[in-house]
């Protein structure tokens, strides 16, 4: 059974690790993606719309088209659908970054 002395000194481990992960992704990202900037971020959200509308536009002029069940209407589907969900994806990626603070966003 552990101690109150192991308790507390896992703990300050568990700190003292999180506190070096959040030092190597920030020297890592700032390294590899540079600054990042509120217009870099602002950029991806909408990435991540325009994606989401041409996905949804071709959903719906798929549906709207009663003789347009093809396999090549169906394969552009499926990469209007790939690319949207990488976009956001990778929105998320930068927001999670964000919130952990392994960058800071600049002006």
């Amino acid at each position: 059974m552990a101690s109150a002395v192991d308790d507390v000194k896992n703990h300050r481990l568990h700190h003292e690790m999180q506190h070096k992960i959040v030092e190597i992704n920030r020297v890592h990202i700032t390294e590899i993606a540079g600054d990042i900037k509120r217009g870099n971020f602002m950029e991806c959200a909408e990435l991540v719309a325009r994606l989401r509308g041409e996905y949804l536009a071709a959903v719906l002029r798929l549906a709207g088209d009663k003789s347009a069940t093809s396999a090549q209407a169906a394969l552009r589907l499926r990469d209007l659908r790939e690319a949207y969900t990488e976009a956001r994806e990778g929105f998320s990626a930068v927001e999670h970054a964000l919130k952990r603070g392994y960058f800071d966003l600049r002006d």
